[in-house]
This record gives structure tokens, C-alpha cells and sequence, in this order.
């Protein structure tokens, strides 16, 4: 699936590093570096998407990371600078 203009804010905005290993995305074009915290299909915004490498993504939907590890180390150090990252329906 391509990214879409959201994922690409998403990743610039996260430095083109990934936020669970910290490699260096750099100027990959791989589609799998952005990831929709709470799915895609109804929350395609950049303050709900994270750069993550292609092998961390790939850990995300392989079950080897999940999403309450994400919320607390990726997305809760946001919410304590007091950015709200969370749809209205989870928070």
C-alpha cells in the first residue's frame, strides 16, 4: 500500500528515525515506515501515525510488538509535553 501524504509528514516530523529502535530511516522510500497507530482505514492524521523501521513494522503486525507498547513508549512521552495524540473513542 503506498503512503500517504500523512504517513510522509508523519516520518518527517519524527527526524526519518524510528521511534521503537532508533535506526536511522534516512531517505528510504520503503512503504512500511510509517505506522497508523489505530489503524489506517478511519485514522489516516499525521499526529496518529509514527515512523517505525520496516523491521519494527513488520514486529507491530506480527503481534511481537503491540499497541499498549507503543502508547507507552512512543505516544505517551507526547501526551506528557501535552500533544494529544489520541482519538476522542480511546481517550
Amino acid at each position: 500500500m503506498p503512503q500517504t501524504e500523512a504517513t510522509r509528514r508523519a516520518v518527517r516530523r519524527d527526524g526519518q528515525i524510528c521511534l521503537w529502535c532508533f535506526y536511522v530511516l534516512g531517505k528510504i522510500t520503503h512503504t512500511k515506515v510509517g505506522h497508523h497507530i489505530f489503524g489506517r482505514r478511519f485514522y489516516d492524521k499525521e499526529e496518529l501515525i509514527i515512523a517505525l523501521c520496516p523491521s519494527c513494522h513488520d514486529k507491530v503486525h506480527q503481534g511481537l510488538i503491540s499497541r499498549d507498547d507503543l502508547i507507552n513508549k512512543v505516544v505517551r512521552p507526547y501526551i506528557w509535553e501535552g500533544r494529544d495524540l489520541t482519538p476522542k473513542e480511546f481517550g
